[in-house]
């Protein structure tokens, strides 16, 4: 049901500098159907921050920096339905209301370079 972006962007082109900040959020959503009554999978709302500096140096040249995922947010997936229904333990759940199937993280990635246009 939400989806949000928002970017705050720096552009001088006076000194050259090119810089973004970027943050994407998506709801909860249905992830797929399940055959069997109940068990349907639904992914938690995800936050991703993304940031890119580039810093022109010389006529061609330009050395930049991205960095991805910064608040290194998990992707989850979880069934609405608490794990007692099932009669079995499952490891690292949070609450009673449901049953976390997936979590995973990306980590943080980061990007160094320098570019030259010929």
């Amino acid at each position: 049901n939400h989806i949000g972006n928002f970017s705050l962007l720096w552009k001088d082109q006076l000194t050259g500098t090119d810089a973004q900040l970027s943050l994407v959020y998506t709801g909860e959503r249905l992830e797929f159907v399940s055959p069997f009554y109940n068990n349907d999978h639904w992914s938690k709302p995800i936050t991703i921050l993304d940031l890119s500096i580039e810093q022109k140096i010389k006529d061609n040249w330009v050395i930049f920096i991205k960095a991805n995922n910064l608040l290194n947010t998990p992707y989850q997936r979880y069934i609405r339905q608490p794990q007692s229904a099932t009669n079995i333990e499952y490891p690292y759940q949070e609450g009673d209301e449901e049953t976390l199937v997936r979590r995973e993280f990306y980590q943080q990635s980061y990007r160094l370079g320098i570019r030259i246009k010929f």
